[in-house]
């Protein structure tokens, strides 16, 4: 029977496209697949695209007043304060894209301790969450 004649393979590498970012830039699995077959030590690929908004200025709600989210992260600074061009550069996960390395997940993990950036431009970022943002599309 020819359902017998299986090949046998292992799997290791597995490419997550989310369907809430159905327009991809061109190549983007071909560029992932490559930049985390380069790096033995990666854990997984990531797709990213430079913040808009800075995490150290958000804030959250506690009891009736608001906090700066950096406060949890250093006492003694209100890192929320500094000028925009002291604070770290952030990215954003686009959701177009994730590749992880089998052993990622067999350890329990959907991304691990060693993520590189595949990095998008944010023009190239559609990601539709609603309906008005399927329209927009």
């Amino acid at each position: 029977m020819p359902w017998k004649r299986c090949i046998k393979k292992t799997i290791d590498i597995i490419v997550l496209l989310r369907p809430t970012s159905p327009l991809r830039p061109s190549s983007l699995i071909e560029s992932g697949i490559s930049l985390l077959n380069n790096d033995i030590a990666a854990t997984s690929v990531r797709a990213v695209s430079p913040s808009t908004e800075h995490p150290y200025r958000q804030w959250n709600l506690q009891d009736g007043y608001i906090n700066g989210f950096s406060n949890s992260l250093s006492s003694k600074l209100e890192l929320f304060n500094l000028p925009r061009q002291e604070l770290p550069e952030v990215f954003f996960q686009t959701g177009d894209i994730e590749i992880i390395r089998r052993q990622t997940l067999k350890d329990g993990s959907i991304s691990g301790d060693r993520v590189l950036p595949l990095m998008i431009n944010a023009d190239q970022v559609h990601d539709i969450d609603s309906q008005e943002d399927f329209d927009l599309g």
